[in-house]
């Protein structure tokens, strides 16, 4: 799924019950330029990554840097996702954020059960946030349940790992459950 509309035109898409394992190293849902997409959840939704291109691998879902990306589950439909990078590659994309050695730009997520993680070792990508040295505009959370587990220096919810980088952005928590944990990054 790819969204490319204009920033005056919000995009409203329902996820119910997916399950996607894209066959080949791209983004299974690509939120491009200056998209804003509000996501609803409703069900139980998956994302998982399990093919890399070059020792990198993509996003499960990607934000550009310009874009922004509201998840959120109506109350009468309580929905969850969640996203897997099950690849052996160390440049990798966030699993919700940024694509490989690109810019995030803005998540909010408002409601649903939110799951996100980096299951290789070596994945330098943020769980929630920026690809391997590279930033994300904003990460705000207001509701539901979020869990972001990042396995290298990725940042649990954040940026992916990078050396000397100048990376900026801003993480805003104001509401929810929030678990956030990288073996060698920080959570948050």
């Amino acid at each position: 799924i790819s969204v490319d509309t204009s920033a005056s035109r919000e995009l409203k898409l329902v996820l119910k019950n997916l399950t996607i394992t894209p066959a080949e190293a791209i983004a299974p849902i690509q939120i491009n330029g200056e998209s804003h997409v509000t996501t609803y959840l409703e069900g139980e939704n998956k994302i998982s990554i399990n093919k890399s291109k070059s020792s990198s691998s993509p996003a499960g879902i990607s934000v550009a840097k310009d874009a922004k990306l509201t998840i959120d589950s109506e109350p009468e439909q309580q929905g969850s996702i969640e996203v897997l990078n099950n690849t052996n590659a160390s440049k990798t994309g966030a699993a919700i954020g940024g694509n490989v050695e690109q810019d995030a730009g803005i998540i909010h997520i408002q409601g649903g059960t939110v799951i996100a993680k980096m299951t290789y070792y070596n994945s330098r990508g943020a769980a929630i946030g920026a690809s391997e040295g590279k930033s994300v505009k904003e990460i705000r959370i207001s509701g539901g349940t979020v869990t972001a587990e990042a396995t290298s220096y990725g940042a649990g919810i954040g940026t992916g790992g990078a050396s000397s980088n100048n990376r900026t952005g801003k993480i805003v928590i104001e509401g929810g459950t929030v678990n956030a944990s990288s073996r060698s990054g920080a959570g948050i």
